[in-house]
């Protein structure tokens, strides 16, 4: 199962290197450019930026770890952007 969301913002860059610091303490997480990988023991999110979005990739499959790793990279985004992101939606589909 893939789950994506789009985040319109201009700080990009600095929320892909703060969502990466901060789950790297407890997986793996890796970032290079405007591309990142959190390696979730479930499956990855990869995390793509440009100058006007990020985009979140979640790959699971297990429905309910997904939904778990959702609501983790919601909130913590809801807290390193201090409020800043407006609703994150995630949409779902079977294939990439």
């Amino acid at each position: 199962m893939i789950s994506v969301t789009h985040i319109t913002t201009e700080s990009g860059a600095i929320y892909l290197k703060k969502l990466c610091h901060y789950f790297a303490r407890t997986v793996p997480a890796t970032y290079a450019g405007t591309k990142a990988r959190i390696q979730f023991p479930s499956g990855p999110c990869h995390i793509d930026i440009d100058q006007k979005q990020m985009k979140l990739t979640i790959e699971m499959s297990n429905p309910d770890e997904l939904a778990q790793t959702e609501i983790l990279l919601a909130d913590q985004l809801v807290r390193i952007t201090q409020g800043k992101v407006p609703t994150i939606r995630w949409v779902r589909s079977q294939q990439p």
